[in-house]
């Protein structure tokens, strides 16, 4: 359901008028789209029976399906199309490339900054924001104002959920360092103070769902996962380092709790 309070925020047919970042995303989704692996048919159908799909749907089933749920940086739409069939029903995207072509209708997606859409947005309005790699394309000043914005805009208990490269995992660098866009390194730690900072509640940290096994490398890498973990744990204690997740990405689930965040206001400064 396409949600016109929502939406009449900025305009969806046009680019956003304010960019935020030095880098200019005109042409982003069309390169996003040139390097997407092509999927071995009978691994995706093999996936699918074995229950690995909807890998990010999981962190917001609990989620009011009658509440906005915006989504920061939706590219195609691939997630809206998940959540929107899991009877969300008022889902806008927010997307500044153009050049993306939209698996959903392109009435729900607009082109704008999130900065520049949240602002005007009444305070505890929204239910649930989803941002998939895009912090990490945001510099930490702008990202703690905009978290700031976010969590005013949340209704109480209401839940941003993040997925970020995982710089506490050497497996994150080539994707982290493969895109020229990306300005902001984020781990569990710098997760917690920018949480911190910005007044949310309660943060909880997911380990990264495994992806469709595109290729029968990928399928080996599943099986020999777990040794892969425990020896790095094992690196990181030698050096009194003790990292909660260790996938190549992190997920993130902050919530608005008001109770704690009126306890912070009232802590002597």
């Amino acid at each position: 359901m396409n949600d016109d309070h929502l939406i009449s925020q900025s305009e969806p047919a046009t680019a956003p008028s304010r960019h935020s970042a030095a880098y200019d995303y005109l042409s982003y989704g069309s390169f996003k789209g040139s390097t997407a692996a092509t999927p071995h048919g009978w691994l995706v159908r093999a996936a699918r029976k074995l229950g690995l799909r909807n890998r990010y749907l999981r962190f917001v089933r609990d989620r009011p399906r009658n509440e906005p749920l915006i989504e920061i940086g939706c590219g195609n739409g691939a997630f809206m199309r998940e959540v929107l069939d899991a009877g969300f029903e008022r889902v806008v995207g927010l997307e500044p490339s153009p050049s993306y072509a939209p698996v959903v209708d392109p009435g729900l997606i607009v082109r704008a900054y999130a900065q520049e859409f949240f602002d005007p947005l009444a305070q505890g309005s929204i239910g649930t924001v989803v941002a998939l790699d895009v912090f990490e394309h945001i510099p930490a000043v702008d990202l703690s104002a905009l978290l700031r914005c976010i969590e005013s805009r949340l209704a109480p208990g209401g839940a941003l959920v993040i997925r970020v490269p995982n710089l506490a995992s050497p497996l994150s660098l080539f994707n982290f360092f493969g895109d020229l866009s990306h300005t902001t390194p984020l781990n569990e730690m710098s997760m917690r103070q920018l949480a911190h900072d910005t007044q949310f509640g309660k943060i909880r940290f997911h380990a990264e769902p495994f992806a469709y096994p595109r290729t029968l490398a990928a399928v080996f890498g599943i099986v020999i996962w777990g040794i892969y973990r425990l020896t790095t744990c094992a690196l990181l204690a030698a050096f009194g380092v003790k990292a909660q997740v260790l996938t190549p990405n992190l997920i993130c689930v902050l919530t608005k709790d008001n109770a704690i965040r009126a306890v912070r206001d009232k802590a002597p400064q």
